[in-house]
């Protein structure tokens, strides 16, 4: 619990595995308290960190979000361009 509440798409889960496992509730609190307060401490210090240097970071960035924004583009294209050359079963 306390390694699953600092990784934050596995943190939903936790509480479901958890109850399935019938986890102790005193531990299953303390553990959940633990591992929120380091994700949470350490994505607040990471944007602290972040935003003194944000006018270097956005510049960075800025080419990456280009890149990502293409790569969506050109998988789109490639998806509805894929469903249009498949010829149709015959019924």
């Amino acid at each position: 619990m306390l390694l699953g509440r600092r990784i934050p798409p596995v943190r939903p889960i936790i509480s479901v595995t958890a109850g399935v496992l019938e986890a102790p509730p005193a531990s299953y609190r303390v553990l959940t308290a633990m591992g929120s307060a380091i994700c949470c401490f350490g994505l607040a210090g990471s944007g602290w960190a972040a935003g003194e240097r944000r006018d270097s970071l956005h510049h960075a960035f800025r080419y990456a979000a280009v890149g990502v924004v293409l790569g969506l583009l050109a998988a789109a294209m490639w998806l509805l361009l894929g469903r249009r050359r498949r010829p149709c079963a015959a019924t």
